[in-house]
């Protein structure tokens, strides 16, 4: 997908595959397309040509009482004049990968409602979870929180539930499966990574409790070398199977 820029032609692709994957789920889907004005340069990876028009992919299980949101964003750096792909394998089709899985387990379950949100432009400054925010598909007064996946694709086998200081009861919900999957809690890292970190901020900023499940190589984070041989993706299937049991249990 020559790295899911966004307004690219892949970039429509893309989001196309994640409505048809949702709708097959039996969830009802939202396309929200929005136009990205501008983005601080030191967000750019590869040269773009502004206004672009972009959007979130957004799948409702309807149900009773107060929904999980679960959110990854879809979009990545794209293709530079040198031809080098940022594949953004691990940052984020990783996540989208987990969620799509969570998303399907979740849909065979008779129980309540969650919301599955793919996300636009995060590299660009969290303007699809923004978006999303001012134009939620239901009320965010009825959203118990947000758990949000970005880059868990690579490393050891840790996992970083970044905003555990800020709500711990969101994330025991987490934290509690690890062990149950071979998986150990990595360090409170959230004085470095959970202001602006991930699509996350958007809703802390909007009052509602969100954390960000982070497990990856930094360092190679936003290079084209974030290429899918690079994955493990049995860590993947594990945070997932994490992420599932999380939320299975909280509707």
């Amino acid at each position: 997908m020559k790295g899911r820029l966004p307004g690219s032609p892949e970039d429509g692709r893309v989001r196309r595959y994640l409505r048809e994957e949702l709708s097959s789920y039996g969830l009802r889907v939202y396309d929200q397309g929005f136009v990205v004005e501008e983005v601080p340069k030191e967000r750019l990876k590869v040269a773009v040509d502004l206004p672009v028009k972009t959007g979130n992919v957004v799948g409702l299980k309807e149900g009773q009482g107060r929904y999980m949101i679960l959110s990854a964003h879809h979009d990545h750096n794209g293709m530079d004049r040198e031809g080098d792909i940022y594949y953004g394998a691990d940052d984020n089709a990783s996540g989208v990968a987990l969620l799509l899985e969570v998303a399907r387990m979740l849909s065979l379950q008779q129980r309540g409602g969650f919301i599955i949100l793919f996300t636009g432009a995060e590299e660009w400054g969290l303007k699809g979870a923004r978006y999303y925010v001012e134009n939620p598909v239901v009320p965010l007064v009825r959203v118990r929180g947000v758990i949000n996946v970005d880059t868990v694709g690579r490393g050891e086998r840790k996992v970083y539930i970044v905003g555990r200081s800020l709500y711990p009861e969101l994330s025991e919900r987490v934290r509690r499966h690890l062990p149950g999957m071979g998986l150990e809690e990595g360090r409170d890292i959230d004085r470095f990574a959970y202001r602006e970190g991930s699509d996350h901020y958007a809703f802390h900023e909007a009052g509602v409790p969100a954390i960000d499940i982070f497990s990856s190589d930094y360092t190679l984070m936003d290079r084209p070398g974030d290429s899918p041989d690079t994955i493990d993706f049995e860590k993947v299937r594990r945070i997932g199977e994490v992420v599932y049991r999380a939320v299975h249990e909280s509707i």
